[in-house]
């Protein structure tokens, strides 16, 4: 038994990232309150969807405007990125980050940065990591680069710890980004019977499979095979 054991065949892991590029092109209410995401999603889905038969990854970044502290109003903006890379229907990267990013006069500041990723057990890996991780904060990406933030206090040269987690997609990450930066507005979106049934589809897609494998383990947890849990998210079976 494998902690990703029920993970999804990457032709529909693709097809799911290009469905939530094509909700938010076709959203009025993204296109008004979160405009470069919009265009963004627009530019992206109309390259990749002429090419899907032969998709061979999935690379999306972009950025929302938002209030990092309403006491101080305090602005910023969270960056979202996606990097899937997959040979021959065989994953070789899934990656999502997330940079909040605050504005400042003359410098821009990097305040906090998040990976989550899927990285295949590898017994020959310079270091062991769970499949399944979240990673604070890691290398920064190309798109982060050209946007000159201060960043020396965010120590990116450092990848551990890798923390265990579930899951992510671009549907995910960025309702996790409304969610926690909520507005009026984003309350509206994220309670759309709309975004609702995109969420819920990405859950179906990714989490309830990935939950049950960790039930049947745990339900068979002490067999023979002497395995601890932390065994069992770092990748062995």
């Amino acid at each position: 038994m494998k902690v990703d054991e029920q993970y999804p065949l990457a032709a529909v892991f693709l097809r799911n990232e290009l469905e939530t590029l094509r909700y938010i092109k076709d959203s009025s209410m993204f296109e008004k309150h979160y405009n470069q995401l919009s265009r963004d999603a627009t530019v992206k889905y109309f390259k990749l969807h002429s090419s899907m038969k032969k998709l061979q990854s999935f690379n999306f970044v972009s950025e929302i405007d938002i209030c990092l502290d309403r006491k101080s109003s305090r602005t910023g903006k969270a960056v979202i990125g996606a990097d899937v890379e997959i040979n021959s229907e065989h994953y070789e990267k899934v990656s999502y980050f997330l940079a909040i990013c605050e504005d400042k006069n003359p410098q821009s500041r990097l305040v906090r940065k998040y990976h989550f990723d899927y990285d295949l057990y590898d017994p020959k890996g310079r270091q062991p990591h769970p499949v399944f991780h979240l990673q604070y904060a890691g290398k920064l990406s190309a798109y982060l680069d050209t946007l000159n933030l201060d960043h020396a206090h965010i120590d990116s040269w450092l990848s551990e710890p890798r923390l265990f987690y579930m899951p992510m997609s671009l549907a995910l990450l960025l309702n996790l980004v409304l969610k926690e930066f909520n507005t009026e507005v984003t309350q509206k979106i994220i309670e759309s019977s709309e975004w609702r049934q995109v969420i819920r589809k990405n859950e179906e897609l990714l989490l309830a499979p990935y939950f049950k494998s960790c039930h049947n383990y745990m339900a068979g947890f002490g067999n023979s095979n002497n395995l601890l849990t932390t065994d069992y998210l770092y990748g062995k079976q």
